[in-house]
């Protein structure tokens, strides 16, 4: 293959190219779907490394990336006791890595907090601001946001790969396999939930530098005028743990 297939060794952004290329193929997508800094390294390629951008043709393999939130109880102690391992938690833990987060723990609907358009003509935004509202769909402990990633290979909206392997249609059971997890982003112990009741996560998206940020401002709409205010988090690669649970730097965090 030495005829046909040319490695050169070294981070992207230092590499020279005896010529531009067609086409990027990469994956540097993470749980949390730009948190590994996909978009700053794509954005390079697409200014320096692309013989043309924006294109016509096919740019990027995978086309797109997204990610998902929803508000979600804390998982309970039959999810525990189902895991072959035990995990330990230490105390004050703000993020945790879920392989099939339980349906049976989700409080909302599913709403778009990333989007990652790798062929887009505009290009990717350095910074991506979002004002979010999901209702509760139940009444419960609210204690967090959990995050799905999913990636479309071949056309944008394809979704051929997912974090998320539950199907509400077929009764919470497993459809799919994959090797990455859910990120739970932790507000503390919890704070009860009415059904009707609105949850307002502010979030930022910045991908300015090879380690991007992500801040959630999560507050709760009772209705009537009353809002209550639940905390902020900013979530970091560096800070994300490798096995059951990482942390997260906390600011303006309000205890329960």
């Amino acid at each position: 293959m030495s005829n046909k297939v040319t490695v050169l060794h070294g981070h992207s952004f230092d590499v020279t190219l005896p010529q531009q290329v067609d086409l990027v193929v990469h994956e540097i997508l993470g749980e949390v779907a730009g948190i590994e800094g996909v978009a700053r390294v794509i954005r390079d390629a697409q200014h320096r490394l692309l013989s043309a951008f924006p294109s016509p043709l096919r740019t990027s393999i995978p086309a797109s990336a997204t990610s998902w939130v929803a508000a979600c109880e804390f998982p309970d102690a039959e999810y525990w006791a189902s895991l072959t391992h035990p995990v330990i938690l230490p105390p004050g833990a703000t993020t945790l890595k879920v392989w099939n987060f339980p349906n049976r723990n989700i409080l909302s609907g599913w709403l778009e907090m990333e989007r990652l358009d790798f062929e887009s003509e505009g290009g990717l935004a350095e910074v991506d601001r979002r004002e979010l509202a999901v209702a509760v769909t139940r009444e419960g402990t609210l204690a967090g946001l959990v995050v799905r990633m999913e990636a479309s290979l071949m056309e944008d909206g394809a979704r051929e790969i997912s974090s998320w392997c539950l199907s509400e249609r077929e009764g919470g059971a497993q459809t799919c396999q994959g090797h990455w997890a859910q990120q739970m982003i932790v507000f503390g112990e919890g704070i009860g939930v009415r059904s009707g009741e609105v949850v307002l996560v502010s979030v930022v998206c910045d991908t300015r530098t090879m380690q991007p940020s992500y801040a959630f401002n999560v507050s709760i709409d009772r209705g009537g005028g009353e809002v209550e205010r639940v905390g902020l988090r900013v979530l970091e690669a560096q800070t994300l743990g490798s096995g059951g649970v990482g942390a997260l730097r906390a600011q303006g965090f309000q205890s329960f």
